[in-house]
């Protein structure tokens, strides 16, 4: 999946390949839609306990921390 700066466009990319067909039927739709509550619910509870977010891709992870390490610690300057 293509990481994107739009939130919505993020889940709706997530949402499109669970389903493993192009035009699903109104009822595999609806199942999909209850799965990915429920996970958005553990993953708010989770959150709401003190845990961190659960990441969705490892190979992000490392991407995030050294982004929050950034935002954290700025660089003076360029050249650093």
């Amino acid at each position: 999946m293509l990481r994107s700066n739009n939130h919505v466009e993020g889940w709706h990319n997530k949402l499109h390949k669970s389903f493993q067909c192009e035009h699903p039927t109104l009822w595999t739709f609806l199942e999909k839609l209850k799965t990915e509550e429920s996970s958005l619910q553990l993953n708010l509870a989770a959150i709401n306990a003190g845990q961190e977010a659960k990441i969705q891709q490892k190979r992000y992870a490392d991407h995030n921390k050294r982004l929050i390490n950034l935002i954290k610690y700025p660089h003076p300057n360029i050249e650093q």
